[in-house]
């Protein structure tokens, strides 16, 4: 049912990385149709937004029924389970107090007359996609707006698709409801980042566009990209999980399915130096399969999902950091001796009780993580990408005497003689 390989100390980085089905974003057919969705809308406004929209979602829509209501937003928390409002305000605020320890501030260094320093703002306007339609994610939602929020953001618009009847998920709306977010369109796919990055009549143009979608979202991000800043090109979902015989099968193959039932693409990998675990929990795999109505984890083991038998795992640091995952959770007898040495991972879980899904909903760090080894150059959603820095220099007389020898001398050595005159000047005025 799930591949398994053998990895010894000599392997090849590029071997490995060629065992992990990573997708790449070369569907040249969907690409086509992304760019003509993005050149419709850029050109004809709110008229082709909806024309797509009745194609597209077949969801037919006017101007001024796109938007969500206010007044169905605020009205949204008596419309879902208590449990379920109690779990979302719990999250909200743990995301909350976590990221609030990533804010920056604007500084500034004094010294010979020189005045060097950087400015912080935050963006005026960012775009949240949060998917939908057949399904619920408020906590997308959660993860994405309260970074924006804790950096300032003055205007927060979401894009997410309509159910059949129309309508925006009433736990979406209770997230927004409780973060005071009121500008809400019903709108998804690829035509909602359009509308987002060149604007309509009624859906505004952003600064920033955040959020994970399907291909064609992610496509579209792609494209527009330079024109408004994104998040990230997030591709399938990934778990690896190292571990050794003091870990439970059935621990382990509950993670494995916990993320393989994103989707057939999703990436669920094992790395151990147990037999025993691996027989373990494979035959786990099966048992737990049964209790899982959707056939998208079955089918994203068997296409995904892969097993890695090494020596040693505390001796396998090379090969964790060359997958890169997305969540690597380690899950050994001594987990946090293997910590030092991992350099490359979207978000790291250490130990028995740290499942995945706490990360994914409530814990606090954010779950919008970068992917298909992505994590090698790019980290987890943050405050940081909220904001836009500006340095800042000012400089005296004698700030201008102590650099302007430097600046001269190594300004004529490129061959920029209007680069060297334009400090001259200011001395000999």
């Amino acid at each position: 049912m799930i591949r398994q390989v053998n990895i010894t100390k000599q392997f090849k980085k590029d071997e490995l990385l060629s065992l992990l089905n990573r997708s790449i974003l070369d569907d040249e057919a969907k690409l086509k149709t992304v760019r003509s969705i993005l050149k419709r809308i850029a050109e004809g406004g709110d008229k082709a937004l909806l024309a797509v929209l009745k194609e597209v979602e077949e969801q037919e829509f006017t101007a001024s029924t796109l938007a969500v209501e206010p007044r169905t937003i605020k009205n949204s928390i008596g419309k879902i389970d208590i449990a379920l409002l109690r779990s979302l305000k719990v999250a909200a605020k743990r995301i909350r107090n976590y990221h609030s320890n990533q804010l920056s501030k604007s500084w500034y260094l004094k010294e010979k007359g020189i005045t060097a320093g950087l400015i912080v703002r935050p963006l005026e306007r960012v775009g949240i996609y949060v998917p939908g339609g057949g399904a619920s994610y408020p906590s997308t939602l959660l993860m994405n707006a309260i970074p924006a929020q804790l950096a300032g953001v003055k205007d927060i618009f979401v894009c997410t698709p309509a159910g059949e009847d129309g309508k925006v998920s009433s736990a979406v709306l209770a997230a927004a409801s409780i973060l005071g977010i009121t500008k809400i369109y019903k709108v998804g796919g690829a035509q909602a980042v359009a509308a987002m990055a060149y604007g309509t009549e009624t859906v505004p143009k952003v600064d920033k566009i955040t959020g994970p979608g399907n291909i064609y979202v992610t496509l579209a991000k792609k494209e527009v990209t330079g024109l408004v800043g994104i998040d990230m090109l997030a591709g399938p979902s990934e778990v690896l999980i190292v571990a050794d015989e003091a870990a439970e099968a059935k621990i382990v193959a509950a993670d494995m399915l916990a993320q393989a039932e994103h989707g057939r693409d999703s990436m669920a990998i094992l790395l151990t130096d147990s037999k025993k675990l691996v027989d373990e929990v494979e035959a786990e795999l099966d048992l737990q399969l049964k209790r899982i109505s959707k056939d998208n984890a079955r089918r994203s083991l068997a296409d995904c999902g892969l097993i890695l038998n090494v020596n040693s795992v505390l001796l396998s640091a090379d090969i964790i950091n060359t997958i890169g995952a997305e969540h690597l959770l380690i899950y050994t007898k001594r987990p946090k001796a293997l910590l030092p040495k991992i350099t490359t991972a979207g978000a790291i879980f250490i130990g028995k009780n740290s499942a995945v899904a706490l990360g994914d909903y409530a814990a606090g760090p954010n779950h919008t993580l970068p992917t298909m080894g992505n994590a090698a150059f790019s980290s987890a959603l943050s405050v940081d990408d909220f904001l836009k820095k500006s340095s800042y220099l000012e400089i005296d007389e004698k700030g201008l005497e102590e650099l302007a020898p430097t600046v001269e001398t190594m300004a004529k050595a490129e061959g920029l003689e209007a680069h060297a005159y334009s400090v001259e000047v200011r001395r000999k005025k």
